[in-house]
């Protein structure tokens, strides 16, 4: 009999993705000396393992942090997550840490971002883009223009593109879930939480002035691992070891295998017994031929996670640019924190 090996990984909901991966996510705001605007971005902690031993790093966009004209290195702040989003910049952005650039490539959209203070616990894990599939469904996170912070939305890969503006080695998947400016550098994660790409463009016009909608770019998680390789980092990647499972190729039946096959027939007579005594609780005495049957349960299936498609007008643009927002966080004078507020609301 002809056998495969099957690797299974545990399927999760966007909201179990959310909960479990967006702590990971960060807000990344940028400004070069002399200029009066700063960009705005995402961000993702990854852990590496490199010269200096392991270590969490900050993945990006090379140009959340850059602009096009300089290669100054710019004063960076990078926002975490609190442990629960209320809606209010103020409170929502208390964790403010200071970063450098580690590394970038401003070719291939990626940089490398290091703090020195704590960066907790969760970090995103790399997923082997080759066995990314279109239909695959996908969740990105980030902070787009207009939206709230650490916004979820949901999608599937559509395609994917080689080499793209005919730089070499810069692949990426395409997708419908939705991603705007601001989303920059921020993850598209797969239905196991695995990084699949990073997120780095996004189309709204063509060349004519027609309207694109759904286009959306994120640079391939191989892009990424093969140049961090370069540096001398190795990344941490899901690996398929949750259970292990065989398959019949005749009738494509799976089976567990033997050790386990032997503990379910074991549960199986457990359950049979158990079946039989409440039956012989039901029994009526004084009519032996009639039985009460215990009531069936229900079967209820358990269906796959449904990932809404979606998708808006966007743009290939740089990170949009939000002064009031930068005065905002950047201010440290609490008694102006109200009178700030009420002027950036009033704005949108």
């Amino acid at each position: 009999m002809n056998r495969q090996e099957v690797y299974t990984l545990k399927t999760l909901t966007p909201k179990q993705i959310y909960q479990r991966y967006s702590k990971a996510v960060v807000l990344i705001i940028a400004s070069q000396k002399g200029r009066k605007s700063s960009s705005f971005g995402t961000g993702l902690i990854i852990l590496v393992d490199g010269k200096k031993g392991k270590e969490k790093l900050i993945l990006t966009n090379a140009h959340v942090i850059f602009s096009e004209a300089s290669n100054t290195p710019p004063n960076i702040l990078v926002y975490l997550k609190p442990q629960k989003i209320v809606g209010s910049w103020r409170k929502d952005l208390r964790k403010r840490h200071k970063a450098v650039p580690v590394s970038y490539d401003r070719l291939l959209d990626i940089a490398l971002l290091k703090v020195e203070e704590d960066l907790g616990n969760t970090t995103i894990k790399f997923f082997d883009a080759n066995k990314v599939e279109v239909g695959d469904p996908v969740v990105a996170i980030g902070h787009p223009e207009q939206g709230g912070l650490w916004t979820l939305t949901t999608g599937t890969i559509s395609s994917q593109k080689a080499n793209i503006n005919n730089v070499k080695g810069k692949d990426v998947f395409q997708t419908d879930a939705n991603i705007n400016r601001g989303n920059s550098g921020g993850p598209l994660l797969n239905k196991y939480g695995g990084l699949v790409g990073v997120n780095t463009s996004i189309s709204r016009k063509s060349a004519d002035g027609l309207a694109i909608t759904g286009i959306n770019f994120a640079l391939k998680s191989s892009t990424i691992e093969k140049w961090m390789k370069s540096l001398g980092y190795t990344i941490a990647r899901i690996k398929f070891v949750e259970h292990k499972e065989e398959m019949q190729d005749e009738n494509e039946h799976k089976y567990k295998t033997e050790p386990q096959a032997n503990a379910l027939e074991k549960q199986k007579k457990k359950k049979k017994s158990l079946l039989r005594r409440k039956e012989q609780e039901f029994t009526v005495p004084e009519k032996p031929e009639m039985k009460a049957k215990p009531e069936a349960g229900q079967n209820r299936k358990h269906g796959e996670s449904t990932f809404e498609k979606g998708g808006e007008i966007l743009t290939e643009r740089m990170p949009f640019e939000f002064n009031s927002l930068i005065d905002f966080l950047m201010s440290e004078k609490e008694k102006e924190i109200d009178k700030e507020m009420q002027r950036m609301w009033q704005s949108f």
